[in-house]
């Protein structure tokens, strides 16, 4: 059992780190994996906000599962574009 769920959204083009979120379980993380692969096969674009609020359109491509001490690590890649949409910072305070 793992005391920390670590998320972390990463470009697939690149391999760079995106946005990164901690859970003390693995049941959001494993939800936002489930809609995700499920939703997989349709030909739109996702909506994702990166670490400085920047809005991405993003394409699921897949995931992985690494253990770093007591922290289980899921690992989701996107194919991303920067949108011409961009939601204000302070929206999300």
């Amino acid at each position: 059992m793992y005391q920390f769920y670590k998320m972390k959204i990463i470009n697939a083009y690149n391999q760079e780190t995106l946005r990164e979120m901690t859970y003390e379980k693995s049941e959001p993380i494993l939800k936002f994996i489930e809609n995700f692969e499920n939703t997989k096969d349709i030909d739109e674009d996702s909506i994702l906000f990166d670490s400085v609020h920047r809005t991405l359109l993003a394409r699921y491509i897949s995931h992985s599962i690494e253990a770093d001490g007591d922290t289980q690590i899921y690992k989701l890649y996107f194919k991303t574009k920067l949108s011409e949409f961009q939601v204000p910072a302070k929206n999300f305070e």
